[in-house]
């Protein structure tokens, strides 16, 4: 597609942004002139240049993302603000493609938080740090480090593992629950999640400034992780908290009881990927609800809906 002499094999998890940048450096050209011909090249060309090689399993995903970038409030893919680590790029040389994902805030290998920002500066990286793993604005080698890399977080460090899992050649999908998601599944449950847990007084959709940021995004991914490696236990504490600050002791309908985490859970997780999810909040509300239910819930199942009790 690019007519380039020196074309390298991409690596098994290399980021596709990274690898044009490594293929532009082996070829003497500016990272971002190679982009933005990647951006501007038909879907047929792209095709037959992913053809030529075995592409890491993120690219198409990716390649869609750069070409025609989504409006999203929490997209999967967070191109626009880099992040790396310093240990993986100074033992393999390449930067890896979970690091693109908006939920991943850590390495697996190394036990770490993931930085955005020159440690000699303290200017955050962009695209062309990629070009020669170094920082544009001072020359700072990005494999080096001059302070001490904060340790990774569990529940931010699960959230990374669970991501980084399904991006494998080799991850076979579960029958059932959070084993049975893909990657993306996992990232908008997992972004539902975290907004209602960070945000639980918002009636607002999914919007969180600078949510592609790493600040912003390790605080969403700490909460998503929280609730989902203490499946199914976090899930109904949230359920309790949520309800405890909206409830005022006048209101007792589902949609005012739990916010717009009833509305993400019926028709936002509509999928049937999402049923277990819908489960365990019925099974929530058959445990704790102490109030009547509306005969004409057309969410809850038809355990709910005929119900012998009293209705209002």
């Amino acid at each position: 597609m690019f007519g380039l002499l020196i074309n390298p094999q991409p690596q098994s998890d290399e980021s596709l942004l990274g690898y044009l940048q490594r293929l532009a450096g082996a070829n003497g050209l500016a990272g971002d002139e190679l982009i933005k011909a990647f951006e501007q090249a038909e879907a047929g060309d792209i095709a037959v240049w992913f053809s030529r090689f075995e592409p890491p399993v993120s690219w198409s995903s990716v390649s869609e993302e750069l070409r025609k970038p989504k409006t999203k409030a929490l997209k999967v893919w967070s191109l626009r603000h880099k992040r790396y680590c310093a240990c993986c790029l100074a033992e393999s040389a390449y930067w890896k493609e979970t690091w693109d994902l908006t939920l991943v805030t850590t390495c697996s290998l190394h036990g770490v938080q993931l930085q955005d920002r020159c440690p000699g500066c303290s200017v955050k990286i962009n695209h062309g740090a990629m070009l020669a793993n170094s920082c544009k604005s001072c020359g700072y080698l990005l494999t080096e480090q001059i302070v001490e890399i904060p340790a990774a977080d569990s529940r931010s460090a699960w959230m990374t593992t669970a991501l980084e899992a399904r991006l494998s050649k080799n991850f076979k999908l579960g029958n059932s629950g959070l084993d049975a998601l893909t990657y993306e599944q996992l990232h908008v449950l997992s972004s539902r999640l975290a907004v209602r847990s960070v945000r639980s007084e918002s009636t607002k959709p999914l919007k969180v400034a600078g949510s592609g940021s790493l600040e912003v995004s390790r605080h969403l991914a700490q909460a998503a992780g929280q609730v989902l490696m203490n499946w199914p236990r976090a899930f109904r504490d949230l359920l309790s908290d949520l309800r405890d600050a909206r409830s005022d002791g006048k209101d007792w309908k589902l949609t005012s009881a739990f916010g717009p985490i009833y509305r993400d859970i019926h028709h936002d997780l509509e999928a049937p990927c999402f049923d277990f999810v819908r489960s365990e909040f019925e099974s929530y509300v058959k445990d704790a609800w102490q109030a009547p239910l509306s005969k004409r819930n057309r969410y809850l199942s038809a355990y709910f809906a005929h119900r012998d009790r009293s209705f209002r």
